[in-house]
């Protein structure tokens, strides 16, 4: 079931969306250890994809040093408002994809207004719900509007 509403209470998508709100909270407070706790346990390979790294982080050690270095990225995100939110339960799986407006402060620039686009694919494993992969994008300017499907 495809859900943009506020889930359902004891519910499946409940119980991912509190998963994802540590998420948020663990990026929010820069928590590496609460970051670390929210991955499959299970999984030998995890997939982050921040936007500012070119490259993807594939081990939970590595995931550590990043939240815990991320304040030298960033100071913080302020204002934050979703402006899209989709989940689906299948089974074991779970994805998500949450659209939202915020401004991100710099430690040494000027801060940076934008729309920034997740996508989280979790596990059911018995303790709970954990991630596997999750990417993150920005809106680039210049393509603030599809093309239509007669130009694709």
């Amino acid at each position: 079931m495809m859900t943009a509403t506020k889930p359902i209470p004891g519910s499946e998508e409940e119980a991912v969306t509190a998963v994802m709100r540590s998420f948020s909270r663990a990026v929010g407070t820069f928590d590496a250890d609460l970051m670390v706790s929210l991955w499959d346990p299970e999984a030998e390979t995890i997939v982050y994809q921040p936007e500012e790294l070119h490259h993807a982080i594939y081990s939970r050690d590595a995931l550590h040093s990043y939240i815990r270095n991320l304040p030298n990225v960033i100071r913080g995100l302020y204002d934050t408002r979703v402006v899209d939110r989709k989940l689906e339960v299948c089974g074991e799986f779970a994805h998500a994809y949450v659209r939202f407006w915020c401004r991100i402060e710099r430690p040494d620039d000027e801060p940076m207004d934008g729309q920034i686009r997740q996508t989280y694919l979790l596990r059911k494993r018995p303790s709970g719900w954990f991630f596997v992969q999750y990417h993150e994008s920005r809106q680039v300017p210049g393509f603030a509007a599809p093309p239509s499907r007669t130009e694709m």
